[in-house]
This record gives structure tokens, C-alpha cells and sequence, in this order.
């Protein structure tokens, strides 16, 4: 495992963690955690789609 590739698997790794549990969240019928959990899941996928900047 590179570097490069390092950064990207774990943001998207993470990020497929929280929408789990903004799901499960939802299921439990607390739509406003699961907003919360859902909107930082939407940061983490950001965070791994981003291009990263190594010189």
C-alpha cells in the first residue's frame, strides 16, 4: 500500500461506518441524530474523493 492510496481508503472506509449508523439512527426513529451522523459521513466522503496533494 502506497502512500498516495493510503489517505483515500480509510476517510472512505470510515465513511461507510457513519452512514450505517445514520441509518440505524433513522431506524431507531431519531431523524435529527441521524441528519447529524449522515451530513459528517457526507464530510468523510469529501474527504476521501479529494485529489491529494503530494509533491
Amino acid at each position: 500500500m502506497t502512500k498516495k492510496t493510503y489517505p483515500r481508503i480509510l476517510p472512505l472506509m470510515l465513511g461507510i461506518i457513519w452512514v450505517i449508523f445514520a441509518i440505524w439512527y433513522f431506524i431507531k426513529d431519531d431523524q435529527v441524530g441521524g441528519f447529524i451522523w449522515l451530513i459528517t459521513s457526507l464530510a468523510w466522503f469529501i474527504n476521501a474523493l479529494r485529489p491529494v496533494k503530494n509533491n
